[in-house]
């Protein structure tokens, strides 16, 4: 009884332990509460619209929610393009994506590095930017903060 079914729509509440989404049917428009439970995969895609693979359990039936006419209305290449991927543990294709919501990407390492190696505070090195007057406290002896403060510059050229 673990039927799977794939609803592409909007979700417009996510308060408490169910989804409320609005999604296209057979028979129109139609809002469903999905427990969070039997949300198997959430994939983000354009226009503020999400890919649900929505599985069943003994408390909420794909079969029951989904039947008929209120079948989820997959009727483009697009739709079913989702469809099989989400379906068949595929990845979405680029395409499919939002490209709206920033993507970030974690480094493996911090950005910014408050100690060195050995417990120290790192040594500027003429390569780096600004010699990272920035990080190290030395950036009142670069002409540039002398140009930004009408101050005299400190730096030995």
């Amino acid at each position: 009884m673990n039927e799977q079914i794939v609803v592409i729509g909007k979700v417009n509440d996510r308060s408490g332990d169910r989804l409320h989404v609005s999604y296209p049917s057979v028979s129109g428009a139609r809002d469903v509460r999905i427990p969070v439970e039997n949300v198997e995969r959430e994939e983000r895609l354009t226009h503020d619209r999400v890919a649900l693979l929505v599985s069943s359990n003994r408390d909420f039936s794909t079969d029951v929610q989904f039947a008929g006419r209120s079948a989820p209305y997959l009727a483009s290449t697009e739709y079913i393009r989702i469809a099989d991927a989400m379906e068949n543990g595929l990845d979405l294709s680029e395409q499919d994506y939002d490209d709206e919501l920033p993507q970030m990407d974690v480094p493996d390492a911090p950005a910014i590095i408050l100690l060195g190696d050995n417990g120290d505070t790192p040594e500027a090195q003429e390569h780096e930017v600004w010699g990272q007057g920035m990080f190290s406290g030395g950036r009142r002896g670069y002409a540039v903060h002398a140009a930004i403060t009408g101050r005299e510059s400190m730096a030995t050229t």
